[in-house]
């Protein structure tokens, strides 16, 4: 069965008061949407990581899934090229270059979330554009 389900980064006012906020049902985020609540949302990519937690879109993972180099990037999802890893600079990560390995899911399940470039900013990748 597949499982939609979304988060949401809600830029709030004064600055400091911004927040990661998880859905308690399916289709909120939208809600808060239709408020008119300052928000960047993200979805579930359908995984989750070696510690069986979600993985999001934006989501920032480490892990050694192909050649046993140490990996660290930020998730990405594409219409036509589906998950992506991307480096600090923007550019893919060659080994989730192409589409038989990105759809490789056991592979992806062995990554772990370190975080997300809004509620870690030390781990030093740039907040996405919005899209």
């Amino acid at each position: 069965m597949i499982e939609y389900s979304f988060r949401a980064w809600h830029k709030g006012e004064p600055p400091g008061c911004s927040q990661m906020l998880y859905e308690n049902y399916s289709g909120e985020v939208f809600a808060w949407l239709h408020q008119g609540q300052p928000l960047r949302i993200m979805h579930f990519i359908g995984t989750c990581d070696k510690n069986e937690k979600k993985i999001y879109r934006c989501d920032i993972v480490c892990g050694y899934p192909y050649s046993g180099e140490l990996i660290i990037g930020m998730i990405d999802m594409h219409l036509i090229m589906g998950i992506g890893l991307y480096n600090k600079s923007g550019k893919i990560v060659d080994e989730f270059n192409y589409m038989q390995r990105i759809f490789h899911w056991p592979d992806l399940c062995q990554l772990e979330v370190l975080g997300n470039p809004w509620e870690n900013p030390e781990l030093g990748f740039p907040i996405p554009e919005e899209g």
